[in-house]
């Protein structure tokens, strides 16, 4: 485009795509001319003719190609071959850019449904980690969060959306805004995904989501109080300090299918180095060649990367189900938060405060 010649060669062509052959006169003051940068060409011969094509696909034009030829004209390749290569050569072209257009479009999309970043919380170490499963680059519907709530604890909260597409996207974001905002008011786990359960249910969705809300409440004595409530979701693993694994009960029916539901919540605790780990199944349903699952390792997996920071337990696991997996496409989503303790009032409740500071009295 930053050549004069070919530049009004171009614009003279308008919208016609066959073939122009150029030879002698026609190429004087161009590249090509035997006086030009070209004019020393291999064996120290000028190019005889040159041909170009506009490259037009879907009725826009995406460029030129030109080719050179140091041949006879008798052995030149006839119009009709040069213009479906011509054709062909567009086609890829445009497509190339959709698809980068759509890559750019829906990463942007999915980086809009997931936080931009993790609160900072004391005595918490928090991080999260996603892997695009799709190699058509649809929007998937895995969602994750953490909410700091007025009481001083923290809501950890994932989600997966079936599906998709326009329609899980549109989902996604209503499930995480809705528990988010919930949640930042108080509200108890099991309230919160009723409630979500009752919006899905009148805004007509067509399609179901699963979903765990856990709630850390720091207590006086170092450990925290977990309250889990889930609908339908996978059940989050806990990885001691000690490399054991333990597994928090939780089940309920999944979002979106009936119009009344509760939730009952279960708890469990953390203590100092112990870390929550919260995931998608896209996680334990990647699939080896021979048909085993992720799920069948992780727990060994988990366990090797005990005293791990949060982000290396994220980024890890999502890692080595990707690398595991032979089938599947479906996203991986991971939320990690690792207890580092805190002093005695961080992380309390203003009454957990006074009584801690009356019984030291």
């Amino acid at each position: 485009r930053d050549d004069p010649w070919l530049a009004a060669l171009l614009d003279r062509r308008g919208d016609g795509d066959l073939a122009v052959f150029l030879s002698g006169a026609a190429l004087e003051g161009s590249p090509f001319a035997a006086s030009g940068p070209a004019g020393s060409g291999p064996g120290g011969r000028h190019p005889t003719v040159v041909s170009v094509n506009t490259l037009r696909a879907r009725g826009r034009v995406v460029g030129s190609i030109t080719f050179v030829y140091q041949r006879p004209e008798d052995r030149l390749p006839d119009s009709a071959f040069l213009d479906s290569l011509a054709s062909r050569a567009a086609l890829a072209i445009d497509n190339a850019l959709l698809y980068e257009l759509r890559r750019t479009t829906v990463l942007s999309l999915q980086e809009h449904l997931l936080p931009s970043k993790l609160p900072a919380i004391a005595g918490w170490d928090l991080s999260a980690s996603y892997e695009v499963g799709d190699p058509m680059l649809d929007v998937g519907g895995d969602f994750y969060d953490a909410v700091p709530r007025p009481d001083g604890s923290v809501a950890l909260l994932i989600g997966d959306v079936c599906g998709r597409g326009a329609e899980a996207a549109a989902l996604t974001g209503l499930a995480r805004h809705t528990l988010r905002t919930l949640l930042e008011e108080g509200t108890d786990p099991g309230t919160a995904l009723s409630r979500l359960n009752r919006a899905l249910r009148q805004e007509g969705a067509s399609r179901f989501l699963t979903a765990v809300v856990v709630t850390m409440t720091p207590r006086a004595d170092g450990t925290v109080r977990l309250t889990t409530c889930s609908a339908g979701h996978p059940r989050p693993l806990v990885l001691r300090a000690d490399g054991s694994i333990g597994e928090i009960v939780s089940g309920g029916l999944l979002l979106g299918v009936l119009d009344d539901v509760s939730y009952e919540s279960h708890e469990d605790a953390l203590d100092p180095g112990d870390a929550l780990v919260l995931f998608t199944d896209g996680l334990t349903e990647s699939r080896e060649a021979d048909g085993t699952f992720f799920e069948s390792v992780l727990p060994q997996r988990l366990s090797a990367l005990r005293g791990s920071d949060a982000a290396r337990i994220a980024e890890s696991l999502a890692r080595q189900a990707r690398n595991f997996r032979a089938s599947g496409q479906d996203d991986i989503a991971l939320l990690v938060a690792r207890w580092n303790g805190a002093s005695p009032s961080d992380g309390l409740t203003p009454l957990e405060t006074l009584l801690e500071q009356a019984a030291m009295r």
